[in-house]
């Protein structure tokens, strides 16, 4: 339990300076939106904590704290310039996982794709139940990262999260895919 509460807090610095980094970056062309921006990331950061606490809860309640970075996102890079998608089917929603397991990786695909890249950029994450097994995917489109074959710190810290609880009964694939690249991740139902 030490371990999976040591890999979840190295991810906590990481997302909250790029997140503040977002807001400065408006405050002094809109004051109203950096309000905004800080009442959300408040949220965020109190529903952050609850999940922390909690150390597991469901996937609805997971993508209830990807939405509101996504949204954060959105508002520094233009919803033209990011596009989102979240695609769970219902009968996924109800599923128990590890808090936190999907921040990272959403907020990877935006650093590496979005950041780097001058057009647009979507970022998709889909989920779904089949054969008692949650299956998760974070896509994007717009680059892909061929020098980055094992996913960097992010992910790493992710299959030592996921063997920590699981052991083998769960899975992480990282690679390219169409115009991008694709994280899955298969956890027990």
């Amino acid at each position: 339990i030490s371990q999976l509460n040591a890999l979840k807090k190295q991810l906590q610095p990481h997302f909250l300076f790029n997140v503040l980094n977002l807001i400065s970056s408006v405050m002094y062309e809109d004051v109203a939106r950096a309000d905004q921006l800080l009442c959300e990331l408040a949220t965020l950061l109190r529903q952050s904590l609850s999940a922390q606490q909690a150390g597991e809860h469901s996937l609805a309640d997971e993508l209830a704290l990807v939405r509101p970075f996504l949204t954060l996102m959105q508002a520094r890079f233009g919803e033209q310039r990011l596009r989102v998608q979240i695609d769970a089917e219902e009968g996924a929603l109800p599923v128990r996982m590890p808090a936190l397991l999907l921040l990272a990786p959403v907020e990877n695909a935006i650093k590496h794709d979005v950041a780097t890249h001058g057009g647009p950029v979507t970022v998709r994450v889909h989920a779904a139940l089949r054969e008692g097994r949650l299956q998760l995917a974070v896509e994007n489109t717009g680059v892909q990262q061929p020098g980055l074959p094992d996913g960097g710190f992010g992910l790493a810290n992710l299959r030592e999260r996921l063997a920590a609880r699981y052991g083998e009964a769960a899975s992480v694939r990282f690679g390219p895919f169409d115009d991008g690249m694709r994280l899955q991740v298969e956890l027990p139902g």
